[in-house]
């Protein structure tokens, strides 16, 4: 009975490191083999000294959970053939000090491997979420006009005259901005022919342009429930 070895995880066993007869433990040989726990798998990575900064600014604590948001910084990683793998690993761990040989930190995400897609040593693309603005007031980045006071738009007001409004800009997501001061959510304001415009000058909203950015939005959410399946 003392012979018997049991593996205290369940997955998959590598090929055999010891033969029948040979002895193991004090004295001898200690590694019988090696098993990999392949339904879910560790992703290693680094970070920099001023990636931790960044994270402080956000209030992020990598490797703490946090009840207060809706959401924990999580990772999605690109496989070999260059698709996203389908799957998040959430941020379960980070080193608390810096090496001072490469000025990095190590960080450590958990992700699920059901169909054991992911093999243990292989090397992988890594991208962070590290920041979720919710309820974020955002205007396309063409209405913005950046000068040298500063960064601005024109706001329409009650009487449909125009103001210019600078702005603190926040990130950017794709051809949209964050405003993070200057507006208020539900404000009109002008995203094309800005150039032709000053303080004062009266305009009208384009309500044909205006019908059709509606009827496109509707259109792209029927061909976004028309792709989804009925579940069952």
């Amino acid at each position: 009975g003392y012979t018997i070895v049991r593996s205290p995880l369940a997955g998959h066993i590598s090929e055999r490191y010891v033969d029948l007869g040979t002895l193991v433990g004090t004295g001898g040989k200690s590694l019988l083999a090696t098993i990999v726990k392949s339904d879910t798998v560790l992703v290693d990575f680094s970070m920099t000294a001023l990636d931790y900064l960044k994270t402080k600014e956000r209030n992020v604590n990598l490797g703490q959970k946090d009840s207060t948001r809706s959401w924990q910084p999580n990772i999605s990683i690109t496989l070999a053939d260059n698709t996203v793998y389908p799957f998040k690993g959430l941020v379960d761990f980070a080193e608390p000090q810096v090496d001072p040989r490469t000025g990095t930190f190590s960080v450590r995400a958990e992700m699920p491997n059901p169909k054991h897609v992911l093999l243990p040593g292989q090397f992988t693309k890594v991208k962070l979420l590290l920041d979720v603005r919710e309820n974020a007031t955002v205007v396309p980045r063409k209405s913005v006009i950046i000068e040298k006071g500063g960064a601005y738009v024109f706001v329409m007001r009650r009487d449909s005259t125009v103001e210019r409004r600078f702005i603190e800009l926040g990130p950017e997501f794709q051809n949209q901005v964050v405003v993070e001061r200057g507006l208020v959510p539900g404000e009109t304001i002008v995203v094309e022919g800005y150039h032709k415009l000053s303080p004062g000058v009266k305009v009208k909203v384009n309500n044909a342009l205006l019908k059709k950015e509606e009827g496109e939005e509707v259109d792209e959410r029927r061909r976004e429930q028309g792709d989804k399946k009925p579940s069952v």
